[in-house]
Parts: C-alpha cells; sequence; structure tokens
C-alpha cells in the first residue's frame, strides 16, 4: 500500500472563492472525490472484495450492488458490530417507505414506526440492542438483510444471489471504522492473501467519512501487499445545512484526533500524516465554525471535546502537533472558542482550567 500513499492526489487550486464554494470544496475532500473512479476504470483493477464500512446510508448498500451487478468485485465484505449505528440502521431502513421490514430477535419482524418506537431502543445500551436485534445479529446481518430486499424489490439488482461463505462474509463484532478493517484483515490473512500482492479490495462509507476511511485503510495495511480502492456516491445535498455543518467540522476534528491516536495515515499532496491536510481546508473548517451561532458552537464543542476525553492516550500537546497555524487556530476555536489561544504556548494549567470552565458552561 506505501506506493499508493505516496502518489496521493495533489492539492486543489487556490483563489477567492464564495462560502458555498468554499464549503463544497471541503465536502468534495472529505469525500475523497478524487479518488473515485468511473466504472470502466474499476472493472480494469481487478477488484477482489467490495467492503462496506458499517454506515446507515441505505444509498451506499445501493451503490455496493450496483457495482457488483456491473462486474466490480467478486465477494461483498459487510462489517459492523452492534451500536448506535444498528438503531440507525434500523430507523433509515423503515423510514425511507420502500417497504423494506427487519427480522429481530425471538421471530419478530418491524416495518413501521410506531413499532421501532415501541421496542425502546437506548444508543447508549449495547445489551438491550443486543437483546432487542438477536444475540447473534449484528448491523452488517440488518445491512445484510436491507440489501437482500433491494435485490428483490428492483429490477435493476435482478440476478444477484448472496451466499454467505462464497460470494458474501458478514463481519459482525466491529465496533468502530478502524476495527472493521483490522477484522477484514483478519479475514484475507487467513486466506492467504494479505502477502500475495494481487489481492485487491474496494471499501466505501459514507461520502462525508471517506476521506477519513482512506486514511484508517492506509494506517491497517500500511505494510502489506494489498491493493485498495476508495470508493462512495455522490454528496448531492444529502443533509440540511445545520447538520451538514456540524458533520464537515466534527470530521476535521476526527482527523486530527484520531492521526494522533494513531488510528488514520492520511496522505495527500505528496505529504502524509496530518500536515498532509492542506491549509485551505483548515481555512474553511474554522470559517463554518465561527459562523455557527453560539448555542450551534457550543453543542460542537460538547461532543467534539467528549470525543477527545475518553482517549487519555491523546495529549493535550498532541492536539496541537504537526498542525499549521489555522489548523491550530481550529483546535483551539473548539476548545476554548478564541483564535488566538493557537499562536500562544500551550500552559498545561490554564489549559486545563479552560476546558474544565468550558465544560461546566455547557453543562
Amino acid at each position: 500500500l506505501k506506493k499508493q500513499i505516496a502518489s496521493a492526489s495533489p492539492e486543489d487550486g487556490k483563489g477567492a472563492s464564495s462560502p458555498i464554494e468554499d464549503t463544497s470544496a471541503l465536502v468534495d475532500f472529505l469525500t475523497d472525490r478524487e479518488e473515485i473512479k468511473m466504472d470502466a476504470e474499476l472493472l480494469g483493477m481487478g477488484v477482489d472484495d467490495i467492503v462496506i464500512a458499517g454506515n446507515d446510508d441505505l444509498d451506499v448498500f445501493k451503490e455496493v450492488l450496483r457495482l457488483f451487478k456491473a462486474g466490480i468485485g467478486k465477494r461483498i465484505v459487510i462489517t459492523g458490530g452492534v451500536g448506535r449505528l444498528t438503531i440507525d440502521v434500523i430507523r433509515e431502513a423503515i423510514q425511507v417507505n420502500a417497504g423494506y421490514s427487519i427480522k429481530l430477535a425471538e421471530g419478530r419482524s418491524i416495518s413501521t414506526m410506531e413499532e421501532f418506537n415501541a421496542l425502546g431502543f437506548d444508543p447508549n445500551d449495547k445489551e438491550r440492542i443486543r437483546a432487542i436485534i438477536g444475540p447473534r445479529s449484528s448491523e452488517a446481518h440488518i445491512i445484510h438483510q436491507i440489501m437482500e430486499q433491494m435485490i428483490l424489490s428492483e429490477d435493476r439488482f435482478a440476478g444477484i444471489r448472496l451466499i454467505e461463505g462464497k460470494n458474501l462474509i458478514i463481519e459482525g463484532n466491529s465496533a468502530h471504522t478502524k476495527a472493521n478493517f483490522d477484522n477484514y484483515k483478519k479475514i484475507i490473512e487467513a486466506e492467504s492473501k494479505l502477502k500475495s500482492g494481487k489481492h485487491a479490495f474496494l471499501f466505501i462509507q459514507v461520502p462525508h467519512q471517506q476521506l477519513r476511511t482512506r486514511a484508517t485503510v492506509n494506517a491497517v495495511f500500511m505494510n502489506d501487499r494489498v491493493k485498495s480502492i476508495s470508493h462512495t456516491i455522490p454528496y448531492s445535498n444529502r443533509y440540511a445545512e445545520k447538520d451538514l455543518i456540524k458533520k464537515l467540522i466534527g470530521e476535521m476534528w476526527r482527523l486530527n484526533l484520531y492521526t494522533k491516536k494513531g488510528d488514520l495515515f492520511p496522505a495527500y499532496g505528496g505529504q502524509t500524516g496530518i500536515a498532509a491536510i492542506p491549509e485551505r481546508y483548515w481555512e474553511i473548517a474554522v470559517e463554518l465554525f465561527a459562523g455557527s451561532t453560539d448555542q450551534g458552537k457550543k453543542e460542537f464543542a460538547k461532543g467534539l471535546i467528549a470525543m477527545w476525553k475518553v482517549m487519555p492516550a491523546v495529549t493535550k500537546e498532541d492536539l496541537f502537533a504537526g498542525l499549521s497555524e489555522t489548523g491550530r487556530e481550529f483546535v483551539s476555536r473548539i476548545i476554548f472558542n478564541n483564535p488566538n489561544e493557537a499562536s500562544s504556548p500551550i500552559n498545561a494549567a490554564s489549559f486545563d482550567e479552560e476546558l474544565n470552565a468550558t465544560a461546566a458552561a455547557e453543562g
């Protein structure tokens, strides 16, 4: 994978642009748009597996079936354990009004929001989720259920037959994106494909997480002789403006945080690590955060700081390490709502004092 990383895409050209153009540019960057290839090119790349990183976007599952039907990929690998997204994917399948139903534990099935709400899902209670969906089920199993119903309900997927153990693998133990690919790596290692130099897999995630997913794949397969191919669906105004801004800010925070944790190895424009993130995109992220309402900033900061605080191995110094001036400003705005903190030395005592005050103010 090292040769692929070295040839990662160059940075977009710079110039005067509007806020809409800036947001669009950040969307394109995070969706890994420069890496996405047309079907004709994919057909010539010898894709062995299409790997779905657990998510709740039904259009992603349809795209996988479309690729598979077109002869791109010999096997579909669905990854995803049990967690918050398990609930979300069930909700999405029922809300789209496509007639999907989801089989749960004890022979039950649900197909309406009324039935869904009656189950009393708690996104923070994995044991409760397991009890509802069944002890042997998972997010990956539910995605498989949905995809089978897509095959039956849409003529364009006619003729697809997924057989577990042959052209389908369901990996239902992963709790997060890195685990998706750690566990996939174990699968192909057991098949003696990891060092063959011949294995190629395409990986797909929801659009705004695709760049981060590629950085995860880089980290997991850094020293292995496999070919990885990034692919996702078009963004297509998938979210309301407020939700879009929140997702974009969140992704830029995660790129920094998870790189510092060691889960990601970003590569872009001939650079690697956190330095690979072009300055332009930090600037756009700063503008988006600065332009949010005070309440919006508090909501963003509360969730993002909480995400970092459960990672004791990532220190306050780590958060700022290796970042450009604007990248440091972005982190400072999230933590302190203060752009000036980025240009001054980090003082551990004042950092903790301000962080605790911020957390207390946010409730």
